[in-house]
Formats: structure tokens, sequence, C-alpha cells
């Protein structure tokens, strides 16, 4: 994965959506921008998502790959999302910029009831989190910003964890 950030996390931002918390009250003001991407079997519902997190610098400061269920490939994208503010949270950050290639997750998370069915829960999960950030920008990039994300969500995709 050390490989990934000469890819730079730097894109042409297609969508985007910010949320904010005034009562977020942390001693640490600290960004970080997070790649997302997932992979998707539809045959076996079998997904695997994989985000990388990059401080101001743009250096690697944390990544995670999982594979999950899931009956949606955007269910893969967004529990990417997900699982990268809750890594984040714990950590005490409190400005994060999200980057995805996933349309579905940006319009979601604008309005979630008028997403899939499937997808309202994680996106209310979703947006619950972000209650616990000074800022969370989700920005809406072209595939080729994610695309080392999507490989190495694609490898762990076909891994034996």
């Amino acid at each position: 994965m050390e490989d990934f950030v000469s890819a730079k996390h730097h894109g042409k931002e297609i969508s985007s959506v910010d949320f904010g918390s005034s009562g977020f009250n942390s001693g640490m003001s600290r960004r970080l921008t997070l790649v997302t991407d997932g992979a998707w079997l539809a045959d076996s519902l079998l997904g695997a998502f994989v985000w990388v997190a990059f401080d101001r610098n743009g250096f690697r400061v944390h990544s995670q790959a999982m594979q999950i269920r899931a009956q949606t490939a955007a269910m893969v994208e967004v529990m990417a999302g997900v699982k990268a503010l809750e890594w984040a949270s714990m950590e005490g950050v409190s400005e994060v910029i999200i980057q995805t290639d996933c349309l579905d997750f940006v319009r979601g998370i604008k309005c979630p009831e008028s997403a899939h069915p499937l997808l309202q829960p994680i996106l209310f999960d979703f947006n619950s989190l972000c209650t616990k950030f000074q800022l969370v920008r989700v920005i809406k990039v072209c595939r080729d910003v994610v695309e080392k994300a999507y490989s190495l969500a694609k490898g762990a995709l076909h891994s034996n964890y």
C-alpha cells in the first residue's frame, strides 16, 4: 500500500457535500483526506472496500481493507465512508475530506430519503457520524483518483482473510 501515496489524492471535483457540527469540542484540529473505494461481486454478494487516510502533507497515516456482504456495489462504497469516519472519530480528527468515485454516495448523503432503500440505513449512519466532526466534506472525484484504492479493494475481495 505504500505506493498509494504517490498517487496523491487531488482530483477534479465533480460534486461535493459539506457537513458541519458546531457542537464538536476537540482540542485536536487535525484534517485528514480519506480516499475510499470498493469492489463487489454480484453473484456472491461479496464486497470489499479500502480507505486510506492522508495527512495535510499527503503522507499516508492509516488504511483499512475489509470484506463485507452487500446487496449492491453502492452499499460497499458507502460502508467504506462509514468505517473511515468511525476510525477518524476514534482518533480525534476534527476535519475530514472524503474522496469517492461513487455518485450514489454523494447524492445519497445530500438526501438519504431519496436514496435506494438498501442504502438509507447506511447513509443515516454516515450522517450521524458526521456530527462528531467540525467539518466533513465528501467529494465526488474521477475514477483515476481512487484507482489504487480500487485495485487494493479488488485484491481484498479475492483474498482469504
